[in-house]
Parts: C-alpha cells; structure tokens; sequence
C-alpha cells in the first residue's frame, strides 16, 4: 500500500468527530511519512485540524469543496463538465474500481479525488497510471486554485499534484 495517497485521501475526506479524535494516530502514521516536505505538509494540516474547532473546520471544508464549482472535488466535474463524455468515463472507472474488488460505498461519484486517491493507495500500478493520467491536469489546476486562495487544503492538494506527477519506480 502506498501510504501518502491514503492519508491525503483520508483528510480530504469530509471532516467529522473520527478525524478529530483520531489525529493521534495520524500523526503517528505521518511521522514516519517520507519525503520530509510530504512529512511537513501533513504536520502542518495535522496541526491545523488540532487548533482549530471542527464546526470551523467543516464550515471551511463545506465552503471550499461543496459550495463552489470550481473547487469541486468531483475531477470529470472539472474535465468535462455537463458534457456526456463525463457519464462515460465515471462508468469506466467504477467498472475498473469493481474489476479491482474495491469497495464504493461511499456514495461518492468514482472520481471523488479522496475516493480516487484511496483507490490509487492500493490499485495495481497500470490501472494507478491510467487514472493519474486521465486527472492529472485536474488535480493540478484544483491545487493551483486553493493555492490562490490560500485554502488550508491548499497543501493536501499540492502533495495529490506531486503524487500524481510521480512516475513508477523501474
């Protein structure tokens, strides 16, 4: 299992009671996170999520990610918008998410970024760099925009960028 995907996938999540009590063990798991700057980026979120009260918390995450399009979360939102091409692919990667064994459950559309990047944690690397190539410009441009906006998330989307620019060790 890749463990920087799931965390980011794991804190992009919607906030509730279970990230706030569980960011012990978080950062537990995150201090053993390589390289140092991923390490630095998940401290410093951890961090925030411990000083920062969890009704703020879901307030900041609600208006960022449900309340404006384009930060939505949802990448064939970005890529094709209305456009039927975006039917198509949402069903191609829930058929690759089913062909996998990966569970869906979480009524999230397949492109979902934490729900694709909790599939990429654990996928075979072909299918990992079928999906990251299809996003990636995605993934990008959302990073890019929270990074304007100076978003909390802005760095949790900075490290999925990097994470989907990284190519398979040979």
């Amino acid at each position: 299992m890749d463990l920087l995907p799931k965390l980011i996938s794991l804190l992009l999540q919607y906030p509730d009671v279970g990230l706030v009590t569980g960011l012990s063990e978080m950062e537990a798991v995150v201090s053993e996170l390589e390289p140092e700057s991923a390490r630095r980026v998940c401290v410093d979120f951890l961090d925030y999520l411990r000083r920062t009260p969890l009704l703020h918390i879901q307030e900041e995450y609600t208006g960022t990610f449900d309340l404006n399009p384009s930060m939505n979360l949802n990448m064939s939102h970005h890529k094709w918008g209305d456009d039927r091409k975006r039917g198509d692919a949402l069903a191609a990667l829930s058929g690759l998410y089913q062909v996998a064994g990966f569970d869906m459950s979480t009524g999230e559309l397949p492109d979902h970024l934490p729900l694709v990047l909790e599939f990429l944690s654990i996928c075979p690397e072909a299918a990992g760099e079928v999906i990251k190539a299809d996003y990636r410009n995605e993934v990008h441009g959302l990073a890019r925009r929270l990074n304007e906006k100076e978003s909390s998330y802005a760095g949790l989307l900075g490290l999925a960028a990097e994470f989907f620019d990284r190519k398979p060790e040979a």
